[in-house]
C-alpha cells in the first residue's frame, strides 16, 4: 500500500469539510409519523400475540366500547380485598365466647379428677419401672464386662 502524504493545509481543509458535513440538520418531515406508526404496529402485534385487551388510557372502555377493560381491572385488584375480608370474618367467627360461670360442684369434680391423676402416677411409677430396672442392671453388667475385656486386650 502506498503512503499518501498530505500537507498541513490539506489536513486543515479536510477537517473543516468533514465538520461542515457532520453538523446535524432538521429531521425529515415524516420521521415522527413513521416512528409512531411503528410503535402502534408493534403494540397491535403484541395484543394479537397475547390476546390482551387494548390499554385505553381513560380506563373506561376498550376500542369496541364494551367496557371489558374496566372488568379486567376490577378482577385484577378484587382478590386482595376479598381475601382480607375472609381473614377478618374468620377471626370474628373463631373469637372465643365470653366465659360462662361454672357451678362449684363442677369445679370440685374437675379438681378431684386432677388430684387423682397424681396419685395414679405415683403408684404406677414403681410397677412400670420395675422391668426397666432389671434391663438397666443387665445393660450395666454388659458394659462393665466389655470394659474389662477391652482393658485385658490392651498390652
Amino acid at each position: 500500500m502506498k503512503a499518501v502524504s498530505l500537507s498541513e493545509q490539506d489536513l486543515q481543509e479536510l477537517e473543516l469539510a468533514l465538520k461542515r458535513d457532520a453538523e446535524p440538520g432538521a429531521p425529515p418531515p415524516g420521521l415522527h409519523k413513521v416512528i409512531m406508526d411503528s410503535v402502534r404496529a408493534q403494540r397491535e402485534g403484541a395484543r394479537e400475540r397475547n390476546d390482551a385487551p387494548p390499554a385505553d388510557r381513560s380506563g373506561a372502555v376498550d376500542e369496541q366500547g364494551s367496557g371489558r377493560f374496566f372488568w379486567d381491572q376490577l378482577l385484577r385488584w378484587l382478590p386482595a380485598p376479598a381475601l382480607g375480608l375472609c381473614v377478618l370474618l374468620a377471626f370474628v367467627i373463631a373469637r372465643p365466647s365470653a366465659p360462662t360461670e361454672k357451678s362449684p360442684a363442677q369445679l370440685a369434680t374437675a379438681a378431684s379428677i386432677l388430684l387423682s391423676g397424681t396419685d395414679i402416677t405415683d403408684s404406677a411409677t414403681g410397677s412400670l419401672l420395675a422391668p426397666m430396672e432389671e434391663e438397666y442392671k443387665r445393660l450395666s453388667e454388659d458394659i462393665s464386662r466389655t470394659a474389662a475385656f477391652l482393658v485385658s486386650c490392651v498390652p
